[in-house]
């Protein structure tokens, strides 16, 4: 018998936790444990979430309540994946047309459809309520009609045929999903959406400083970005184990999630594939800051030290090295040095906005 912490979260739960948060569900304790070990249910929760950010800022329209007569989200789904028969889709379209809480709930069953599961994700599919017939996808109508499977271009047509009022948010969605980024590209958008690490990480741009997670919190407010990032990386190393460039974006992913040990073991083993990189160094000595902010051991600022000043030695001109080292020497108790390493950047980088904060960082051990 499956143990119910182990049952993927239905699509009503989904958009219950997304409107309500995790408190509002009444297996709270089970979907919460079973969130910090399940990917799968992680990413549809994710997309939902921008999906409904994105809904939430169109200029015309608003969210009323669901009444009596609303579909549940599950008739949604099963319009989205093609399982309905041709009167029901025009009855719900029709409803949809008319109601924008029920045209918020189709939007999120097409987010949640849509999502393309890796090999192990189609195993566990086959037990799952709202993954039956996956094969046959979004509408077997359209598969007749197109000789092949659908596409969501068709899917947006076909819809707006039918009169579903949410084109212009179901059309933001699609140009959206049509453009795939990096998992590297997406990492730096997760760290600039929500940066929650001091220190610099190769390709980002500026965030402000956000409130730190730590390790062993939960993960299910993860920007959707990061979410996607780790499911893409994993999917990937088990294709290319060795690859330096997949395991430098798994350490990168944990030290944006804190798990500060899982990212050193994984950029040592980065390293050992390929012994000189100095992204790779700076990136370690990041994780070996995270265990001293942690942690509270010195030793650990030491090891992340030691490694920005190696890449200083090659290369004097590293601005993120530079900028990681000052913040370094900060929390060493070393003003002077870090005071050096402040005044080296700005003279590196004095119009970026990084050097704003450093100029922030000046002022303040200059006034002590």
């Amino acid at each position: 018998m499956q143990d119910p912490a182990d049952a993927h979260l239905s699509a009503d739960e989904i958009i219950d936790l997304v409107d309500n948060g995790i408190d509002a569900l009444e297996r709270m304790e089970m979907i919460e444990a079973h969130l910090q070990l399940c990917e799968f249910c992680r990413s549809r929760i994710a997309a939902v979430r921008k999906r409904d950010d994105q809904l939430r800022h169109l200029p015309e329209g608003r969210l009323t309540s669901s009444g009596p007569d609303c579909p549940t989200s599950e008739a949604w789904l099963e319009l989205a994946c093609g399982l309905l028969p041709d009167e029901e889709v025009e009855r719900l379209l029709s409803h949809a047309s008319s109601c924008d809480q029920c045209g918020r709930r189709l939007s999120h069953a097409l987010v949640i459809a849509d999502h393309r599961a890796t090999p192990g994700e189609e195993q566990v599919l086959r037990n799952f309520e709202w993954g039956r017939d996956r094969s046959s996808s979004f509408a077997t109508k359209l598969k007749r009609q197109s000789g092949g499977l659908p596409n969501w271009n068709e899917l947006k047509i076909w819809a707006v045929a039918a009169g579903v009022i949410i084109a212009a948010a179901a059309g933001a969605w699609l140009v959206q999903g049509s453009r795939k980024s990096s998992p590297d590209q997406l990492i730096a958008q997760a760290y600039t959406e929500e940066r929650t690490l001091a220190l610099r990480i190769e390709g980002a741009s500026y965030g402000p400083m956000k409130q730190r997670r730590g390790p062993g919190q939960s993960k299910v407010n993860r920007p959707y970005s990061l979410v996607k990032a780790e499911s893409d990386v994993s999917r990937e190393l088990l294709l290319h184990p060795d690859s330096v460039q997949l395991l430098q974006a798994r350490g990168r992913i944990d030290l944006l999630d804190w798990d500060c040990a899982d990212a050193i073991s994984v950029f040592k083993n980065a390293l050992r594939e390929r012994s000189v990189v100095s992204s790779l160094q700076t990136d370690l000595a990041s994780a070996y800051f995270e265990c001293a902010e942690v942690q509270s051991q010195d030793s650990d600022y030491g090891l992340a030290l030691n490694l920005l000043s190696q890449v200083l030695r090659k290369n004097p001109q590293d601005s993120i090295a530079l900028f990681n080292r000052a913040i370094v020497y900060e929390r060493m108790g070393q003003p002077h040095e870090a005071i050096a390493d402040w005044e080296r950047y700005v003279r590196l980088d004095p119009k970026s906005i990084w050097a704003v904060e450093a100029r922030d960082a000046l002022q303040r051990l200059t006034a002590r």
